[in-house]
């Protein structure tokens, strides 16, 4: 079952997510931030909360994606 996905930036705004088959019975999700702050992710599988939701995403200032990953 493929996940649902929303993000929420820290004005309150959705942000684009992809979300990738890995084949193997696992997601892939991504995001890209627009702007610093707490962003929240909030994950359903079959209609149902994924654990911890939502997931807190501190994005600091002058991050760069290029060195960020997170799982869970």
């Amino acid at each position: 079952v493929k996940p649902e996905i929303t993000v929420k930036g820290p004005n309150g705004e959705d942000l684009p997510v992809t979300v990738k088959d890995n084949g193997d019975g696992t997601y892939s999700l991504g995001f890209t931030p627009t702007t610093p702050g707490k962003h929240n992710a909030n994950v359903k599988v079959d209609g149902q909360d994924v654990s911890p939701n939502p997931l807190v995403v501190d994005v600091k200032p002058n991050s760069s994606a290029a060195n960020t990953t997170a799982e869970g």
